[in-house]
């Protein structure tokens, strides 16, 4: 069974502590629009993660559906807030710096927009989405000396 809940104050909190001791429950995704809350679940995610694998899925991708479900519920501090613990938990990955680049260029932060995207075309230097997006943002990738 998968179960997203979205508020993680109230029913929320305490719903999380007994699906975690649910064998039924396949994936569980718990979102709030709130920092302070955010905050909170990611440190829960990192308690989780502790426990024996193969329990739950860490994968990027949960990490980025929710910070994506999150910026286009227009709350993009707690979407940042969520891509950066994935950008933590795989740095290997161009994916995880593209996204982040996405939702700060989305929120007009542009500083956090470059140095994502660039982070992304180092780490696959064929993105060519990250490279379009330094050009429009005024830092090709490839400059010229």
């Amino acid at each position: 069974m998968r179960i997203l809940v979205i508020g993680a104050g109230g029913v929320g909190s305490a719903f999380v502590p007994t699906a975690l001791r649910r064998s039924f429950f396949e994936h569980i995704v718990v979102a709030d629009y709130d920092v302070g809350r955010a905050e909170a679940a990611v440190a829960r995610y990192r308690e989780i993660k502790r426990e024996p694998a193969g329990r739950y899925d860490f994968s990027e991708w949960v990490l980025n559906d929710l910070a994506y479900k999150l910026a286009g519920a227009g709350k993009v501090q707690e979407a940042v807030r969520i891509l950066r613990l994935n950008v933590e938990e795989y740095a290997a990955s161009a994916n995880v710096y593209d996204s982040l680049a996405d939702v700060c260029y989305r929120s007009g932060e542009k500083a956090c927009a470059l140095e994502n995207y660039r982070k992304a075309l180092e780490k696959n230097v064929g993105n060519k989405k990250a490279a379009e997006m330094l050009e429009r943002l005024g830092s090709p990738s490839n400059p010229t000396p």
